[in-house]
């Protein structure tokens, strides 16, 4: 899926069922950013046997960001803010580093 985060386009991964939920970016080296949708069952996003810092975005059913947060590797937690629907993690390495701070967000 394509998305464009401070007009600049990126790929991203979509989850499609909740092993891939749970999962997320554990254990990857190297990932593309993630999209989760419709979030409704898990209240915390961990950081347990990610490698490298991520920048979560909270959306709403609207697509606008209620919340961003920089996680950090294996110590990070945070709780899923009310009425968040989808879940970008954006993993900060090079290639991404330059998105630690989104301002507006359209999909494709």
């Amino acid at each position: 899926m394509k998305i464009k985060l401070n007009n600049q386009t990126i790929i991203c991964k979509n989850s499609k069922n909740v092993l891939q939920n749970a999962i997320g970016l554990m254990f990857q080296i190297n990932p593309r950013p993630i999209l989760f949708n419709n979030i409704k069952t898990y209240d915390l996003v961990h950081m347990f046997f990610v490698f490298y810092k991520i920048n979560i975005i909270f959306l709403d059913k609207e697509n606008k960001i209620i919340e961003q947060k920089i996680l950090y590797p294996f110590i990070s937690f945070k709780k899923i803010p009310k009425n968040t629907n989808k879940i970008i993690e954006i993993p900060l390495y090079k290639k991404y580093r330059q998105f630690k701070k989104i301002k507006s967000i359209k999909y494709f």
